[in-house]
């Protein structure tokens, strides 16, 4: 949903003030959705559930852009923060919020609260697993992304405080010191890939396809939680796309055709996912962004 400038720094703020140790609760809440009812019943007395996706809607991310009189060119620039709202206890209070800046100043704002992606066959943005109760932007396969949120669902509640802390350098202090994840920053310079597939779709300038939805999944990668100096956490983003008209070939030959830049080969293909209407969409998967700290935009970190 877009949210106000004031919205996204007060969420944003609340992130940053968060005590680490607290940080673990705001990853919970009760099983349900806006598109869901009838609504939940307090006092709420049922199991909380950890969050596992949340999805910003294409068209809602493009009329907000739209309405803002936002430009989207190849010198916007796109960020993620981690933002916390100011919710009920048994309501998912985590809020992963996209940003749009021109100039280096925020224009759009939007946070990610829809546990749906709205689609036939997608999983539920909660996952129910151990302990449910109370640089570069490159492709990874399905495989990645189904491994670690998988180990992200599944565990245990304070590995929550150790997964998005890191003693990392920053331009701004003489010494590693161990800071807490803010978001990343996406660049055309540092993530070509991500930048430009945001960049031709929230622009709605390919008639083949367009924008589905924005799908941020929360996971774990245990090739990174003995480093030290890097963040195991991590953010898989999901771009998906469904076509409106695909002529002489298949729906992943005309994407090809449209983004020489992605790499297509056995490990980082991207996905065709047939709806139970016969419809299809393009799933494209990205990891390794860079995170801040330590690569903070200007008045960040």
């Amino acid at each position: 949903m877009q949210i106000s400038k004031d919205e996204a720094q007060k969420a944003i703020d609340d992130w940053c003030q968060c005590n680490i140790i607290d940080l673990s609760k705001n990853f919970f809440g009760a099983p349900s959705s806006p598109v869901k009812k009838p609504p939940i019943i307090t006092p709420y007395t049922g199991d909380l559930l950890k969050v596992k996706s949340l999805y910003l809607n294409g068209s809602d991310l493009i009329g907000g852009i739209e309405k803002a009189g936002a430009r989207i060119d190849r010198n916007t620039q796109f960020r993620l923060s981690f933002g916390l709202r100011n919710l009920n206890d048994f309501e998912l209070k985590v809020m992963p919020i996209f940003q749009i800046l021109n100039g280096g100043e925020r224009v759009c704002d939007f946070g990610f609260v829809n546990p749906e992606s709205g689609y036939a066959g997608d999983p539920s943005g909660y996952k129910e697993g151990v302990g449910i109760t109370a640089s570069g932007a490159f492709q990874v396969p399905k495989t990645y992304l189904e491994l670690v949120t998988s180990i992200w669902g599944n565990s245990r509640i304070s590995k929550i405080e150790d997964v998005f802390t890191a003693k990392v350098q920053s331009m701004y202090a003489l010494s590693p010191q161990l800071s807490k994840l803010l978001g990343y920053n996406i660049s055309a310079g540092a993530n070509a890939n991500l930048f430009d597939v945001l960049v031709k779709y929230l622009a709605n300038v390919t008639p083949e396809f367009e924008l589905a939805f924005i799908g941020f999944h929360f996971g774990i990668d245990l090739n990174k939680a003995d480093a030290g100096n890097t963040f195991s956490y991590v953010t898989v983003v999901e771009i998906r796309l469904k076509h409106t008209r695909v002529k002489g070939g298949t729906i992943k030959d005309v994407f090809a055709g449209l983004h020489q830049e992605i790499l297509f080969d056995s490990t980082t293909d991207v996905n065709v996912i047939s709806e139970d209407d016969d419809d299809e969409t393009l799933q494209v998967l990205y990891q390794y962004m860079n995170p801040c700290p330590p690569f903070c935009g200007e008045g960040e970190g």
